[in-house]
């Protein structure tokens, strides 16, 4: 029988790459050649999580972890910095996390957790987040690792998933945070980019009802988070859905932005 190991494993993919790529080779102007480099490279870091197992390939990423609660804190930070830095360039992605066996092999991972991984990236996580699929869920709960890890949420639809911005607002917050993936830690200066990014994918999402829905979803996620730590950011931060949407919830249910107002 084939050795496999059971790992943590996230399978990582950007959205929207395709037209990222598109963008770039029939322009001109080289920022969104240079914003596709910046982004490969952001997600390349994840591999520098030591002990981790890592496979980067075009727009997509898997990253494994052992299972001990170091590496699965690590895994999860690192991931929240990497989105955070990956929406300052105006990129999102989408995730799966599961549980599972996988192949030794440090430079072709392979194994059923791969494959769930990718199936909860495509089918469960629908938004711009990290979904987390049910065998992770009960990793992290074997392993008492739910509360300690602070940032996970349940979502409006039951699909829990990893709360980035929420834990990258608290970072900038934190004292001595250092990250072991050579990138620079969040900073309360980016919210003001973050912010206009977000609101011109809002702006130019008029014709397009699913990417929409993903941007919006991203809005509301950033909303309630800096609606949150307003008094730590030391400002407002919220986007044009908010102001567009004061009373209503797109999504039919689930936090909506009237109640949002209620957090400040």
């Amino acid at each position: 029988m084939y050795d496999f190991r059971k790992k943590l494993v996230v399978f990582l993919d950007i959205l929207g790459f395709a037209n990222h790529v598109a963008d770039a080779a029939k322009s001109d102007d080289q920022e969104k050649a240079r914003q596709i480099d910046g982004a490969l490279l952001d997600i390349s870091r994840l591999g520098q999580i030591p002990n981790s197992q890592a496979y980067i390939f075009s727009d997509s990423a898997i990253i494994a972890v052992h299972d001990n609660p170091e590496e699965v804190s690590a895994l999860f930070k690192n991931l929240s910095i990497v989105s955070w830095s990956l929406m300052k360039k105006g990129v999102w992605v989408r995730g799966g996390i599961s549980y599972g066996k996988i192949s030794k092999d440090k430079n072709k991972p392979w194994g059923p957790s791969i494959v769930e991984a990718a199936k909860i990236e495509e089918t469960v996580a629908r938004y711009p987040r990290v979904a987390i699929g049910s065998s992770a869920l009960g990793f992290l709960r074997e392993k008492h690792l739910i509360e300690k890890l602070q940032y996970i949420r349940r979502d409006h639809d039951g699909v829990y998933f990893l709360a980035s911005i929420e834990s990258c607002i608290d970072i900038c917050n934190s004292a001595g945070f250092k990250s072991p993936i050579n990138l620079k830690t969040p900073q309360k200066a980016d919210c003001e980019g973050i912010k206009q990014r977000l609101d011109d994918a809002f702006n130019v999402a008029v014709d397009s009802p699913e990417i929409f829905k993903k941007v919006s979803w991203l809005c509301r996620q950033w909303d309630k988070s800096v609606a949150e730590k307003e008094d730590l950011l030391d400002g407002d931060f919220r986007t044009k859905y908010f102001d567009e949407y004061s009373s209503k919830d797109v999504f039919g249910n689930g936090l909506g932005i009237s109640t949002l107002r209620q957090l400040k």
